[in-house]
């Protein structure tokens, strides 16, 4: 990425609206460094991953509000995940 493009996304996502935003995710071990921005079904934070010492877009899906139907691709997602975890333990 050129760095005229990062100043650019970097002007643009310091303007940008924060929910209450979290401090960390995943137990601490990506630290959240600020608000990225806001979509139909996300939230996006600039992260940095503590373990792997990299900065990351880290999005959070929006959930609250859903009903049962509309959560079930959330809940499938996060059994995928959480199986992957436990295999790369």
């Amino acid at each position: 990425m050129s760095s005229e493009v990062a100043d650019d996304i970097s002007t643009q996502t310091k303007h940008a609206k924060s929910p209450d935003q979290p401090t960390s995710f995943a137990d601490g071990r990506y630290q959240v460094k600020r608000f990225l921005g806001e979509g139909g079904k996300k939230n996006v934070y600039l992260a940095h991953d503590g373990l792997l010492d990299r900065d990351i877009a880290f999005a959070l899906i929006k959930s609250e509000g859903l009903d049962a139907i509309s959560r079930e691709p959330i809940t499938l997602m996060e059994r995928v995940l959480s199986r992957r975890e436990i295999l790369k333990a």
